[in-house]
């Protein structure tokens, strides 16, 4: 399960909204609290008022609720999509290279004839 000190110190800064650390810390939200979590809740116990920041966060909660609050899920998600990131970087790093030496080769046919 999903500790508070996480939630405060990973959680909000990654969906943008480091301005409720105060009222989550101080409130302990865990990964109990965020799976009750209601925008009444936000608004009367968080000072969540703006309803963009209650969309960021209901979306948010979805998002934790489908890998069950747990962290190991979460980061073996994490770790496949830095993997993925990783391969089509190469990818990417190989059809640059193979561009730079086609230029390169048609330069020299475009010199020769």
């Amino acid at each position: 399960m999903i500790d508070h000190l996480w939630v405060v110190e990973e959680w909000l800064p990654s969906i943008g909204l480091n301005q409720y650390k105060g009222s989550f810390r101080e409130n302990l939200v865990d990964g109990r609290v965020l799976n009750s979590l209601t925008k009444k809740d936000m608004e009367r116990h968080l000072g969540v008022i703006e309803r963009s920041h209650q969309t960021s966060l209901m979306l948010g909660i979805e998002l934790l609720a489908k890998f069950n609050y747990n962290l190991e899920n979460l980061n073996k998600k994490q770790w496949y999509q830095r993997r993925v990131r990783g391969e089509r970087e190469r990818e990417r790093d190989s059809a640059d290279t193979y561009i730079i030496l086609l230029s390169a080769l048609l330069q020299c046919v475009i010199y020769v004839t």
